[in-house]
């Protein structure tokens, strides 16, 4: 039982690292102009009525799905239909 125990903690570690590895070398670099372009042309200074259209419109957040689908693109697993998907879904 020890070495079953040994062994999964050491693919966990090896995987975290991986992760680990990919959010910082690949992921990291690229969020700063990601977060950027998602607040681009936002206005802070709204009425009622501007804050009623942007709400409707929500364009930050429409660009966060898109930008974020795009920039884990390379990344994703591609899998067969019938098994469940992908963990960084939104």
């Amino acid at each position: 039982m020890l070495n079953l125990n040994t062994d999964t903690s050491t693919s966990l570690l090896a995987l975290q690292s991986g992760v680990d590895q990919l959010f910082n070398q690949l992921v990291r670099p690229r969020l700063r102009p990601f977060i950027e372009d998602c607040y681009k042309g936002v206005s802070y200074a709204l009425d009622e009525d501007g804050y009623a259209d942007a709400e409707f419109q929500d364009v930050v957040r429409k660009r966060f799905v898109r930008g974020w689908d795009a920039l884990l693109e390379g990344y994703r697993v591609r899998r067969p239909p019938f098994l469940s998907p992908p963990p960084f879904r939104l």
